[in-house]
């Protein structure tokens, strides 16, 4: 596997980064689905009212922009 090069010819570093948004939005559902049944099961919401799929639906888009704005992870190094 040859190293990222860039067009001067230097190692490219940003190259290497990997974001992850699929595990974010994972994450945030997961996060919503949890933070909906938590507010359910102290009667602060009810699961027929908007109030539930919408704190599932903040929990995804939440998650979401961590996976792609949160700061990557760098590349493995050998």
């Amino acid at each position: 596997m040859s190293e990222p090069v860039n067009q001067m010819g230097h190692l490219d570093p940003v190259a290497e980064r990997h974001r992850h948004p699929g595990r974010g939005l994972l994450a945030g559902l997961l996060f919503g689905l949890g933070l909906a049944l938590l507010l359910f099961t102290y009667a602060k919401i009810a699961i027929g009212t908007l109030a539930f799929p919408l704190v599932i639906l903040a929990g995804i888009v939440i998650g979401l922009l961590v996976g792609i704005l949160a700061p990557a992870r760098g590349g493995r190094r050998t």
